[in-house]
């Protein structure tokens, strides 16, 4: 993520997270917002740059500090982005004094590219560095004076000169004087270094080429080109540890008797010699610097240096080393460089497969992977992305690449996945050669490969052939190869996607225009699941969409998971231009069918921009057509909401769009009490979602309060469910919400309320407005149950034990509230305010018959087993989903209670259901710990079948064992 925008908008938002709390609500919950659309698991989904942006604004401007921000570097995201970031940061100063809020921004650059502004303070830095940088040459002589005595006199010459020639370059002096040091070490007189200043250039780029003419000792020269060949072209920086391996690997010898990497002449032992040898290597032109993570990395000292190797420096290292004729180019270079990262990468995965650990490694975590093979872990991510980018100078003279690939390829997929099975580059299950080849557009390869037909045929675990995999990466070449060995490019793989379906939803129109030209049908591509239209609408990609609707793509064509083309790109959300393309093309604005039933429900369910809702309601878009199971727009357009944002007086960007769009289809005729959906209705759905702004939108439409259906009954009931809602609440209070409605998941808003962790607030709110405390229904039965089974605060228990509320009322899932409180309560404390409260200790109900029973399935060892059977509970009781208590605590492997139990006469020959006793559960979860334990258990072996194996096992007697006595002693 260095060097890039979306690193830079994550880091800012990380940190404004860490340090104000105020606004970490919004961050969380755009973050969970994503994680819904897209899947909770690592790696999977990417932010956009255009949602971290808002973000940050949303962050910035609702922060109750005073927020700076430094912004170091910004030239190093390149001329394209840098100006781009710039404009933001105007803008939101901007916004910012509009607000009153109080930001400063402070952004460090070169002087290109980004332009003056006039608008804010510029400052030089080069204007005003003399004395510093004279204080930091002063500093350096002053260490240097202890080991070699320089006059006054002397001193004061050199920090004139060098301060002078440094022309307020602070670089210049950081490369310049570890070079001086040297001169003074070596016992030259202040006359002999300023007359070698005079040699010493004075532009940056001039004092880079110094260093390596003139200060790298030639007999360094091959192993510094390697070094700054990794520093120029690594996909990120290497760890020191890395680097040690990653200089001497590309020599390791792979026939014969494999040589361990560390005997390779040329291996640096240790982390603190290769720091020296950093610095000799580079000239001064590399340094190694620490991260949070107390790991070092080896980088370039300046983003200048990196520039000045990939355009000039790596070329004038070759031509000194004499590997380069004088024509070959900067870009040769670039692709050689590239050449000899992949064949060490190669080498490195070859040495460590053939070497024996492997697959037996797997089972390693991945901390101790790459702490036993340091270069392991960037060989496996990046071996076939420098492959890739080698292009054609990528062949290993003097090896059999074919062979050594053939080799590594399975065991790099497994590999993979065992480091990173959630990164999108990941190879799937299954991938060979041939694929890894098409991929990485290795031609030569493939074309050797792809002669067994056989080879052609293979696909991955999802169906993918090499043709997918070329057209996912888009690569043309590797395509035409395999369309002339005769691979079918109308191959769908699982999820019914051709290879042109796949390359239009990477975006590669050159390769979807390849394939039209080479003949392929459009009509036949269509899948039972996907459409290369639908999936370039849906992915944004406007040049595709364009290509493939003047080739004769069907825009109204029906299918997939979006239903159609305009489907998909609504729900998209980013891109207008290609609602715009599909309408003007002929598409259905009313066409049915897909996830969200219709183009415009698609544009309000996944918080699409109101001007494509606008687009749609002028095309003729029905404002109240419901499909299926799916509601109206409306009430998809209360789905999208994030949330809670509204929530104190603050609202977001994001906000501004909801509540633009519920106003555009109000405007439209929708039907603000129209049912359908989840929620039933739109107040419903975001009384849900906690936005108090467009819950009073709504009402003022006249949305009925008293509205019943959808998950939760009531809007009152959906809004009471979460803590911190009170805003809202009360809304619907003095809108005239029945505060007693029985309807929805939990049967009365305040039974939603007591099952809310922290809701005692919304909870007295309820009962201050006359909730009937002992209401029977929904999924906990009572409210008391909801507040012991779900919710951990002591206070709602006693607030509604206070209000009226039966102890011992039946019903719900847990049947009563006390075998709530055993099952699921982390501490007893629930219960024993219950048993206070008169609560029927042998009470029947419900999922676990008992209170006991719910204890003993309790995964938290809290001692409530022991204050229910004191309290007088039936230890033998029989019934629930284990038959009693003893047989669940046998099930969970509660030693300990099993203990207990058996000490207060639980019987040992008891049978569940299915007529097993503790010996055949305990048997059937091969828990030996508790047979030997407690051979009580073993008292029925011979009056069960199927349990003969287990005497042997066991060690069990003929005759049964003594009856239960273990504890006597």
């Amino acid at each position: 993520m260095q060097r890039t925008p979306l690193g830079m908008f994550r880091s800012l938002l990380n940190q404004i997270f860490l340090y104000d709390a105020t606004i970490r609500s919004q961050v969380r919950e755009a973050y969970e917002h994503r994680c819904k659309l897209f899947g909770w698991e690592e790696g999977i989904w990417t932010w956009p740059q255009t949602m971290l942006e808002e973000l940050l604004v949303d962050t910035v401007l609702s922060s109750r500090q005073r927020v700076t921000i430094f912004v170091d570097a910004l030239d190093e995201t390149g001329d394209v982005s840098a100006p781009q970031i710039a404009s933001f940061f105007h803008q939101l100063l901007d916004r910012a004094e509009r607000k009153n809020a109080a930001i400063r921004i402070c952004i460090s650059c070169r002087h290109y590219p980004i332009i003056c502004s006039t608008q804010t303070l510029e400052i030089h830095v080069e204007h005003h560095n003399g004395k510093d940088i004279a204080t930091y040459i002063r500093d350096i002589l002053a260490q240097i004076e202890v080991e070699d005595s320089l006059s006054e006199d002397t001193r004061q010459v050199l920090i004139k000169r060098l301060t002078q020639q440094a022309n307020g370059i602070f670089q210049w002096v950081r490369l310049i004087m570890p070079l001086t040091r040297r001169r003074i070490h070596e016992g030259e007189t202040s006359e002999d270094i300023c007359s070698w200043l005079h040699e010493v250039p004075d532009g940056l780029e001039d004092v880079y080429r110094y260093i390596l003419k003139e200060v790298i000792d030639v007999r360094n020269l091959k192993q510094s080109f390697s070094l700054f060949q990794w520093l120029s072209v690594a996909e990120r920086p290497l760890a020191l540890k890395e680097i040690r391996y990653a200089l001497v690997a590309g020599d390791a010898q792979i026939t014969g008797a494999l040589k361990p990497i560390e005997k390779i002449h040329g291996f640096v032992e240790s982390d603190k010699r290769m720091k020296i040898r950093i610095n000799v290597l580079s000239g001064g032109l590399a340094e190694v610097v620490s991260s949070k993570d107390s790991d070092e990395f080896v980088q370039v000292v300046h983003q200048s240096v990196n520039e000045f190797l990939r355009a000039k420096g790596l070329a004038m290292m070759s031509d000194m080393l004499g590997t380069s004729s004088p024509t070959r180019k900067n870009e040769e270079i670039y692709f050689q460089s590239h050449a000899v990262l992949y064949r060490t990468c190669l080498i490195y995965l070859m040495i460590h497969f053939l070497r024996g650990g492997f697959p037996r490694e797997l089972h390693e975590t991945k901390s101790e992977l790459i702490r036993n093979h340091p270069l392991l872990d960037y060989a496996t991510h990046n071996v076939f992305v420098h492959a890739e980018k080698a292009a054609h100078c990528r062949r290993l003279r003097s090896l059999d690449e074919e062979y050594i690939l053939s080799k590594v390829v399975t065991h790099w997929v497994q590999l993979y996945q065992s480091l990173d099975v959630f990164n999108p580059l990941c190879p799937p299950s299954g991938a060979r050669l041939i694929h890894i080849a098409a991929a990485a557009n290795l031609v030569d390869i493939l074309e050797r490969v792809s002669l067994d037909d056989s080879e052609c045929a293979m696909s991955d675990k999802f169906g993918n052939t090499a043709f997918h995999f070329a057209a996912r990466c888009g690569h043309i070449s590797a395509g035409t190869i395999l369309l002339h060995k005769g691979n079918d490019f109308k191959v769908e793989n699982e999820l019914k996607m051709t290879p042109l379906t796949v390359a239009a939803s990477y975006g590669h129109m050159d390769f979807v225009k390849w394939l039209i030209c080479e003949g392929v049908h459009l009509e036949d591509t269509m899948g039972d699941a996907h459409s290369a239209l639908q999936n370039a609408s849906r992915q944004g990609h406007q040049n595709v969409v364009e290509l493939l609707i003047g080739a004769g793509a069907n825009v109204n064509a029906q299918g997939g998971e979006y239903g159609n083309a305009l489907q998909a790109a609504c729900a998209g959300g980013s891109n207008s231009e290609i609602v715009k393309i599909l309408l003007g093309a002929g598409a259905d604005v009313n066409a049915q069918g897909g996830q969200h039933g219709t183009a415009l429900r698609a544009a309000c369910a996944e918080g699409g921009s109101s001007e494509i809702v606008q687009l749609l309601l002028d095309a003729g878009a029905d404002v109240n057509l419901q499909y299926d199971q799916h509601g109206p727009a409306l009430n998809a357009c209360a789905r999208s909401s994030r949330g809670g944002r509204t929530l104190g007086g603050y609202i977001s960007s994001q906000d501004m769009t909801d509540q633009e769009i519920v106003r555009l289809l109000l405007s439209a005729g929708a039907d603000v009490n129209a049912q359908g959906g989840e929620y039933g209705t739109a107040l419903q759905t975001y009384a849900n979602a906690a936005d108090s702004h467009i819950i009073r939108i709504l009402l003022d439409a006249g949305a009925d309060v008293n509205a019943q259906g959808g998950r939760y009954g009531t809007a009152l009931q959906a809004a009471g469910r979460e803590n911190g809602r009170q805003e809202i609440i009360q809304m619907l209070l003095e809108a005239g919400a029945d505060v007693n409605i029985q309807a929805g998941f939990y049967g009365t808003a305040l039974q939603a309320a007591s099952q809310g962790r922290g809701n005692c607030k919304s909870v007295r709110m309820l009962l201050d407005a006359g909730a009937d405390v002992n209401t029977k229904g929904g999924y906990y039965g009572t409210a008391l149950q909801a507040a012991c089974a779900k919710n951990h605060d002591d206070e709602n228990v006693e607030m509604l034990l206070d209000a009226g509320a039966d102890v011992n009322a039946q019903g719900g899932r847990y049947g009563f509230a006390l075998q709530g409180a055993c099952r699921f309560q982390e501490t007893s404390r629930i219960a024993q305010i219950l048993l206070r409260a008169g609560a029927d200790v042998n009470a029947q109900g419900g999922d676990y018959r008992t209170a006991l029973q719910a204890a003993c399935r309790n995964r938290r060892d809290n001692g409530m087993v022991k204050i229910i059977l004191d309290a007088g509970a039936d230890v033998n009781a029989q019934g629930g989903e284990f038959g009693s208590a003893l047989l669940a605590a046998v099930f969970c492997g509660h030693l300990d209670r099993i203990e207990v139990l058996l000490r207060a006469g639980a019987n040992p020959s008891l049978v569940d259901r299915l007529g097993q006793t503790p010996l055949h559960v305990a048997a059937s979860e091969n828990m030996l710990t508790v047979l030997h334990r407690f051979p009580v258990f073993l008292s029925s072996i011979n009056k069960h079948t199927g349990l003969g194996s287990w005497k042997q096992k066991l060690g069990a007697p003929d005759s049964n064992p003594p009856p239960f006595n273990c504890y006597d002693a």
